[in-house]
């Protein structure tokens, strides 16, 4: 329905909400996409074991109404625009470390590991976000292989929303694990982690944990978008 709705009426921008015609973004938000800059994320405190990890932008302004769209509100048209961004940070990663250069031009190259999504989410929402990234941004890479359930969920957690950085580590503790006939892929391999938004770092340093626990080699982690450090209570994303 949502494709044949986009056929007769102008399509609004993924970013701010204006009609914009066919185009996925308006000429505002798409400026602001473009002033976007890949940076490395260190959350203040940084939690222990939180492997390097790259943002593509700010989780502010359209880019964060373009995500809040995509995973909670099933517009999922606006994927290429994310993809766009999440390659540009995975170039900027390999043009700051010649390891990870390295491990993409190998024959081997590396796992392509999504976060996992907890059921209840996955099940509200029919899809999984991250993995539908990770599929679109890298597929074109033949050194990087999509493992899609190289990590689950094996406990509960509670939503992350409005929790503080120490409830957040304390609720993903020992939370997720590399399922067995998964274990002899990723030993000794190395890992790019993917995920949408990173907060407090938690959520990242948890599954490094698992993957290292697993035997993994060096994890890089990549996300679309970093939050500000500081929010209100209760404004923070629910993931990350």
């Amino acid at each position: 329905m949502r494709d044949f709705v986009d056929l007769v009426l102008p399509r609004r921008c993924v970013g701010c909400g204006l009609g914009v015609g066919r185009s996925m973004c308006c000429a505002s938000c798409r400026a602001e996409l473009r002033t976007a800059e890949p940076r490395v994320v260190r959350p203040q405190p940084c939690p222990p074991g939180l492997p390097l990890t790259w943002a593509a932008g700010d989780y502010a302004g359209g880019l964060r109404s373009i995500i809040v769209g995509w995973k909670e509100q099933g517009r999922a048209h606006a994927t290429p625009v994310l993809t766009a961004l999440l390659a540009r940070a995975l170039w900027a990663a390999v043009e700051d470390d010649p390891q990870w250069a390295a491990v993409l031009v190998a024959p081997k190259g590396a796992c392509l590991v999504p976060v996992p999504s907890r059921s209840r989410g996955t099940r509200h929402r029919g899809r999984s976000p991250v993995t539908e990234l990770c599929a679109a941004t890298f597929a074109p890479l033949p050194s990087m292989t999509l493992f899609e359930h190289a990590l689950v969920f094996h406990t509960r957690v509670r939503d992350q929303a409005g929790l503080s950085a120490g409830q957040r580590a304390l609720n993903l503790a020992e939370s997720m694990r590399v399922p067995r006939r998964w274990q002899g892929q990723v030993r000794g391999m190395p890992i790019v982690l993917v995920d949408d938004i990173v907060t407090t770092g938690s959520t990242l340093t948890e599954a490094a944990r698992a993957l290292d626990a697993a035997g993994a080699g060096p994890v890089l982690a990549l996300t679309v978008a970093a939050t500000a450090r500081l929010h209100p209570q209760g404004s923070q994303p629910s993931d990350g």
